[in-house]
């Protein structure tokens, strides 16, 4: 696929997530740290979508999609491209300003994978992409569902390997509450010792590639 959609957040841990996310769909990404970035990177690219945190320092959010916006207008370019705003906050005066700054929508953090692909859809046109990711997150969900309904009983060691293996693939894909709910299967069954606990700490912290480096010393060390 030869789209690529532009990632504008200051904080490494939240372009990541989207990144990782974007990629596994099969999207190709550009990333900025700030606003003035995300304006040089958008004419130059022709981006047609932009994934764009509202704070931001040296230029923010509003003020960059106001700058596009501009420029598009005086290069007669980028007429087309889809700003999405991706912000904490999601209060009406803020929704008012977003929209009135020549944004398109918005998409609210901590956002859900269902969203972000709900949002490409319907303002690319896109539908096949999100298809194949939820087939991958159905497999996943499927999966660590049916061990859910297991806890009762003793998990063996293949079925921890199943569950590790799926923790490391959700971590590729970037989700994080499917690795929660494969964590929570594990740590009920009280199977994981210190290594576990490290691997929870990543968790919390939104750490992918954390999170796959332990689970795969964890599969190592069975």
């Amino acid at each position: 696929m030869d789209i690529t959609i532009l990632i504008v957040d200051d904080r490494e841990t939240n372009r990541d997530i989207l990144k990782r996310l974007l990629q596994a769909a099969g999207f190709k990404t550009l990333e900025a740290v700030n606003g003035k970035e995300a304006v040089e990177l958008a004419m130059k690219h022709k981006i047609p979508l932009i994934l764009m945190d509202i704070r931001m320092p040296e230029m923010d959010g509003i003020k960059a999609t106001q700058a596009i916006r501009e420029r598009a207008m005086s290069a007669n370019m980028l007429k087309d491209v889809v700003i999405i705003a991706v912000t904490a906050s999601v209060f009406p005066e803020l929704k008012e300003q977003i929209l009135a700054a020549g944004m398109d929508d918005f998409i609210a953090k901590p956002f859900k994978i269902a969203e972000v692909f709900n949002k490409i859809e319907q303002h690319l046109g896109i539908h096949f992409i999100r298809r194949a990711a939820q087939r991958k997150k159905y497999m996943l969900q499927s999966l660590s569902q049916e061990q859910a309904e297991n806890n009762s009983r003793v998990i063996s060691r293949e079925q921890l390997l199943n569950l590790l293996e799926q923790i490391k693939t959700a971590s590729d894909l970037g989700d994080i509450g499917q690795i929660r709910t494969l964590y929570k299967t594990i740590e009920q069954a009280d199977l994981l010792d210190d290594e576990g606990k490290k691997l929870g700490a990543m968790i919390k912290q939104f750490d992918f590639d954390g999170i796959k480096s332990i689970t795969e010393t964890i599969i190592l060390n069975l």
